[in-house]
């Protein structure tokens, strides 16, 4: 017998192909999320990059080679910014919400504070010969200083830092509507102010070595002949 084409047990859905199951629906979407997140923590990281890279280069490298990779770093933060701003309005459903670019306080923070503080150590090492020895010394504490001066500016100018980062976690018009709660924002503004003492405890560890140096051994620690400053340095900076 020759099976005809409206044998049931033949036939197939003509959907079939198109179709998809809840578990891969389910898969796709943990990717999707898991990718996002990824970014997320990736981008927390890009905002922190100027600080932690002029970091990272002190002491390889002169004060003013760190610092001119720090301000190189600030711009490439706020291009990124700006860049991914453009790209999420043309995309987002939300483009009505969506307010024209603004730079995340730390951004525009560390872009001015890394470009002024390179360009003055380009002018010291110009002016002061013995100027390499002296922002060596003081550089852990000019930098760390200066990022709570960025927090703290941020919070006396009415708008915490930490603010650009909980507005960037949640939809526009979520973001809107919290951001009218009274509640809301002063558990922002108590974060910020939480970072800033960070900063702030973080700079007077940093500055216990410089003064040390400076009272007792002329600004420079390779007068200590113990080594004891400089081990100080090291361990305090870390």
């Amino acid at each position: 017998m020759t099976a005809t084409s409206s044998d049931p047990l033949l036939q197939k859905p003509s959907n079939a192909r198109n179709a998809t199951s809840p578990d891969a629906d389910a898969s796709h979407h943990g990717i999707k999320a898991s990718f996002v997140v990824i970014i997320k923590g990736l981008e927390g990281i890009l905002d922190w990059s100027p600080f932690i890279l002029v970091q990272s280069l002190q002491g390889s490298y002169s004060p003013a080679s760190a610092l001119g990779a720090g301000f190189l770093a600030a711009i490439f933060v706020l291009f990124y910014a700006f860049m991914k701003h453009h790209l999420v309005l043309r995309n987002s459903l939300y483009h009505n919400h969506i307010a024209k670019f603004k730079p995340k306080a730390l951004d525009i923070g560390q872009f001015f504070l890394f470009g002024f503080l390179f360009l003055s150590a380009l002018l010291l090492q110009s002016v002061l010969k013995s100027s390499g020895t002296l922002l060596v010394l003081w550089f852990n504490p000019v930098t760390t200083g200066g990022m709570g001066l960025i927090m703290w500016l941020s919070v006396v100018r009415g708008r915490p830092f930490v603010f650009d980062y909980a507005e960037s976690a949640m939809p526009p018009v979520i973001w809107a509507r919290l951001s009218n709660e009274k509640w809301f924002r002063d558990k922002l503004i108590e974060a910020s102010i939480f970072w800033i003492h960070i900063m702030l405890a973080m700079t007077a560890i940093v500055t216990i070595q410089p003064i040390a140096v400076t009272c007792f051994y002329g600004g420079n620690a390779k007068n200590d002949s113990s080594g004891r400053m400089t081990v100080l340095g090291n361990l305090l900076a870390i």
